[in-house]
């Protein structure tokens, strides 16, 4: 009985098929002989087109749609539903090209329909049109619509690879929070969410985001591996020393330093070894520093395929007999320009290898490789964007921006360059006005050696108008270029400060600190700098 109904239903569609199909073809034929009286017949090819698509002849039904889009037969309305009957033929028949061109089509059309502006977005990603890509993204991201991960990842890296890294780090975070709540499964990727967005608040210098970022994390630390737990302490302390946070610095430098093995060299705590023998030295404790080194040289680390650790020790040996030296209780006050200083006792190659160091290390923590696999798959186009945008310009007047956005306002950066077209009297009474009116210090004493119009700094005995006459500070204003301020510019000036008999020093300078003049700045307790960005910021609204 089974058997007899189910070839009955069998018998039964296919005969309606049948009549269905018989019928197609007859309405077919019948609209095929009115086009011969009239080929300008567009209500018939439109009618020809539907049924055509009906029964499932979508390429002829294509042919037909773009003909009559051609000579412009419908109305605003009607037109979006027909490219979007057309994009979808297109990927029917994977016409890839041809869906692009649509789908911009269709968002020029309909602004907000932000299914099509993702889907040009996408596409613009895979072709590697990254400033295009960011531009549709901006436009989902007005919209307030929810990206799915695969989108978070194109758009993540299409910013980055534009250098817009507040839209990077936005994305990055969208991406921690969603793979967070919703994959179980993604928790190695989840980490590497994580190391990158910590090292992108690095790079932008989103110190405060990072620490209590790191602080977050590590308030899970009973459910983290030991690997884990090393690297989020390594970030968190650097970040501190970056972020001049001195006393919570010192605080977590301890706390790290009681747990810190050093009779045997585990490869997990290498690096975190390896940072203690800077941080030591930032710190003033050039012993320890050394003994950290040494410890990295001794257990040959693998750190050493890296960085030049004898060349290292060297320019350590060298800072501490020089401190040794320039600290003697015996130097005379009578002129501080006669002094030895650190930079008699170091060599200048040392200089160079450390100051090289240093910036190597700074830059060791920051990783952007995760972001790098997020990179299009495909290693060639697949279609020729530019020529279906050049031609879409043409034919429909749509016009698109490849600008990549400036957020940052040049106009005043360069007022400070100003100071080396001045005379010796105009930048001796621009020194006076910073010190007096910029910094509201009262000035005691004026340094000068051997004046002229060449001049490049000037030294001050001065003191805070708040605190009073008893508390000097050394003022030190150079106008310095074509160079950058060295760490041992930096320990000679402090020397200088302590043999004027000042308590504090400031040091304005038009030019930029290395990276190991920064960090040593960071743990001074004795001396206030002001370079490039601070000292133009001090100058503007002067009169030159």
């Amino acid at each position: 009985m089974l058997l007899f109904v189910i070839a009955l239903y069998l018998f039964i569609n296919n005969n309606i098929y049948k009549k269905n199909n018989q019928s197609a073809r007859n309405i077919i034929g019948e609209l095929n002989r009115k086009l011969l009286k009239n080929p300008n017949d567009y209500n018939t090819i439109y009618k020809l087109a539907l049924i055509k698509d009906e029964n499932g002849d979508i390429l002829d039904a294509l042919k037909k749609y773009e003909f009559l889009i051609s000579v412009d037969y419908f109305n605003d309305n009607e037109k979006i539903k027909i490219y979007k009957r057309m994009e979808n033929i297109c990927t029917q028949l994977g016409y890839k090209e041809e869906v692009f061109k649509y789908d911009v089509i269709i968002t020029n059309l309909e602004p907000s329909n932000v299914i099509y502006l993702i889907k040009v977005a996408y596409t613009l990603f895979n072709e590697k049109k990254y400033q295009f890509a960011c531009n549709y993204f901006n436009k989902v991201i007005m919209s307030r619509r929810e990206f799915n991960i695969d989108e978070l990842k194109a758009a993540l890296y299409s910013y980055y690879n534009i250098k817009n890294y507040e839209k990077t780090i936005t994305f990055l975070e969208d991406l921690e929070k969603r793979i967070n709540k919703d994959s179980i499964n993604l928790q190695d990727e989840l980490i590497e969410i994580r190391k990158t967005l910590i090292s992108m608040y690095l790079f932008t210098d989103k110190l405060q985001y990072a620490s209590e970022y790191i602080e977050q994390l590590l308030t899970d630390a009973n459910n983290l591996d030991r690997s884990l737990l090393i690297y989020y302490n390594r970030m968190y302390l650097f970040v501190l020393h970056k972020l001049g946070n001195k006393k919570k610095f010192k605080e977590i430098y301890r706390k790290i330093k009681s747990t810190l093995k050093t009779d045997e060299l585990e490869t997990i705590n290498e690096e975190l070894i390896f940072d203690f023998g800077f941080y030591s030295y930032f710190l003033g404790y050039i012993d320890e520093a050394i003994k950290y080194f040494e410890i990295i040289n001794k257990f040959n680390s693998s750190i050493l395929k890296t960085y030049k650790i004898n060349e290292v020790l060297g320019y350590l040996y060298q800072v501490y007999r020089a401190n040794f030296q320039v600290n003697k209780a015996n130097r005379k006050l009578d002129n501080i320009y006669e002094h030895q200083y650190y930079e008699d006792y170091v060599q200048k190659e040392n200089l160079n290898e450390w100051e090289n160091t240093v910036e190597i290390w700074e830059n060791s923590f920051t990783n952007f490789e995760y972001i790098n696999t997020l990179a299009p798959k495909n290693n060639e186009s697949s279609i020729d964007v530019d020529n279906i945008l050049l031609n879409l310009k043409i034919t429909h007047n749509i016009k698109f921006d490849n600008k990549t956005r400036s957020t940052h306002n040049n106009s005043n950066n360069n007022i400070v360059d100003k100071i080396y077209n001045l005379t010796f009297n105009d930048f001796k009474k621009l020194c006076r006005n910073i010190i007096t009116n910029k910094l509201s210090y009262t000035i005691v004493q004026e340094f000068i050696d051997n004046p002229d119009d060449n001049i490049d700094e000037i030294d001050y005995l001065a003191y805070d108008s708040e605190v009073g006459k008893y508390n000097l500070t050394f003022i030190s204003i150079k106008r310095w270029q074509n160079t950058n301020i060295g760490e041992l510019i930096l320990r000679d000036f402090i020397v200088k400060v302590k043999d004027s008999g000042a308590k504090r020093g400031v040091l304005i300078v038009p030019v930029e600190l290395t990276s190991s003049a920064k960090s040593y700045a960071v743990h001074s307790e004795i001396v206030t700098i002001y370079s490039r960005n601070q000292l133009n910021n001090l100058l503007k609204g002067e009169i030159f």
